[in-house]
Parts: structure tokens; sequence; C-alpha cells
């Protein structure tokens, strides 16, 4: 037995579309499952961008953003943000669902943020802020 007698042929397959699960989340024209949000303001701890494959993260000199044009949703990101600052669109309270606009928005425009910085000076007073400490 020869492992053409065990595999389907090419030939099977001619034709058949590729199928491909539907974005998780739809929001105005925007696909996001990933967010950052107000808890990276006056942090901008960068651990996240450490663990993302893609280089979807963004920053200007306040926090970070994520592209949902790069992010492929691996969710890597949630448990190294120190502050609880990304989450899953699902997981967003109602007045968080404005970063989802923010974040697609700004990210494109400012520089990709690759490798790990120091947090703004006043991060560690902001995680106290939160309660993280």
């Amino acid at each position: 037995m020869s492992l053409r007698d065990c595999s389907p042929s090419a030939a099977s397959f001619r034709g058949a579309a590729p199928s491909f699960p539907a974005p998780l989340v739809a929001f105005e024209g925007f696909k996001m499952t990933h967010v950052v949000t107000a808890n990276c303001q006056a942090c901008r701890f960068t651990d996240c961008v450490t663990v993302c494959p893609v280089a979807c993260f963004h920053g200007d000199d306040e926090r970070l953003y994520i592209d949902p044009d790069v992010c492929v949703d691996c969710s890597a990101c949630i448990p190294a943000c120190p502050v609880g600052a990304i989450k899953e669109e699902f997981d967003l309270s109602d007045d968080e669902e404005q970063w989802i606009r923010i974040n697609a928005a700004r990210a494109p425009d400012l520089p990709i943020i690759r490798a790990k910085q120091s947090p703004l000076p006043t991060a560690e007073a902001r995680r106290s802020e939160l309660g993280l400490n």
C-alpha cells in the first residue's frame, strides 16, 4: 500500500473554496477582537509587544493601540499586560466599546512598537490607582 492509496487526491479538492471562519467582531466596519483600553493611559507598559507574533502594537507618548488589520487574535498579549489594559471585544463594558474605534483609527498613523520599552514615569502610580500593585 502506498501513501497515494491512503490520502485523497488533489483532484478531489479541485473547485472547493477554502472555508474560513467569520470574523469574531464586526463593529461599524472594523474587525477587531483585541483592544487596548483606558488602563494603558499614563502607563505604556510594553510587555505585550514582546509576546505579539505579528507586531500589531502602535504607540504614542501616552499609550499603545492595536492595529485590527494586523492582529491575528492569538490572545498572547492579554496576560502579558500588567495593568489589564488589553481585552477581547466581548469582554468590554458598554462604556469601553469606544476603544474599538479609537484603536482602529489611531494605530495606523503611529509607529509600530516592536520591542519592550521603559514604561512612562507615571506607570507605577497608575498601576496603584487601578488597584493592581
